[in-house]
């Protein structure tokens, strides 16, 4: 279907940015399984550093390995939207194994965008690293960088859009674990 390039670099930006995926998910579900979920969700701080703090490492990780795409920054705070769920879910690496397969399923990194059904190419708009892999391409295919900083945007718009999801979420949970009398899952 494509030359190695197209799966290369695909795959490149998934293996760089999964660990962010991973990682959003952990850094909720460990405060949990070490027992200190109690006290973050009790002290009295702004949400916003607190929950942004905990993937801080992973988006770090994630530009190491691969500093030119900000799917790393999307994939962190889509992690964190699904640690979120881990408040509220008994194992925690199902969410983050199952968010890896849609990640390979919609991000294009195997599959072109062109040649999915149009169901998949709507749902691969809002997907982490799609617009961050498509840069990579247009790039390593002579594009000049403006060309692709409008494929950049969307993904840093993904990112704003996956961190404010997150913090929703985490909100959400916290108050709810607060009305139970209970940081633990259902």
């Amino acid at each position: 279907m494509a030359d190695d390039r197209f799966y290369l670099i695909g795959n490149t930006v998934l293996a760089a940015s999964v660990s962010c995926v991973h990682g959003g998910v952990m850094a909720v579900s460990k405060e949990r399984r070490r027992g200190t979920l109690g006290m973050v969700l009790l002290i009295p701080r702004a949400r916003v550093p607190l929950w942004a703090g905990r993937v801080l490492p992973y988006v770090g990780n994630g530009f190491l390995v691969m500093t030119f795409v900000v799917a790393a920054v999307t994939c962190a705070f889509f992690g964190l939207s699904l640690g979120a769920l881990s408040l509220r879910v008994r194992d925690s690496s199902v969410v983050s194994n199952m968010a890896f397969t849609l990640l390979i399923l919609f991000s294009g990194a195997n599959l072109p965008h062109e040649a999915m059904p149009a169901w998949m190419r709507a749902v691969a708009t809002v997907t982490p690293m799609s617009h961050g892999i498509e840069a990579l391409r247009e790039f390593f295919a002579g594009a000049s960088c403006s060309a692709i900083w409008p494929d950049l945007a969307a993904e840093g718009a993904l990112a704003a859009g996956y961190a404010a999801l997150a913090l929703v979420l985490l909100r959400h949970f916290e108050r709810r674990s607060r009305a139970t009398a209970s940081p633990h899952i259902v």
